[in-house]
């Protein structure tokens, strides 16, 4: 599992910097090809963000909330199953 982990974090994308994002993203509802941007949002909604307390005292929840909006048939439900 670290030899994985270690080739997942070393990832290089297009640019040539380090990018872990795109490899994560991929492993989103690996049956589903395609949909990268979604799956990129599904995998920032299931990550969370921290909480947050204005000055004000008034606490924000860290959720990051997803709208998946397409045409009929485009593995919509079935990615959010997953």
């Amino acid at each position: 599992d670290k030899d994985k982990f270690r080739g997942i974090s070393l990832h290089t994308g297009p640019g040539g910097k380090k990018d872990c994002f795109d490899v994560l993203a991929r492993s989103v509802a690996p049956q589903i090809h395609g949909h990268l941007e979604v799956k990129k949002g599904i995998l920032l909604m299931l990550i969370g963000a921290l909480p947050k307390k204005t000055d004000e005292g008034i606490k924000l929840r860290g959720d990051i909330n997803v709208l998946l909006l397409g045409d009929p048939a485009t593995a919509k439900s079935a990615m959010l199953k997953w």
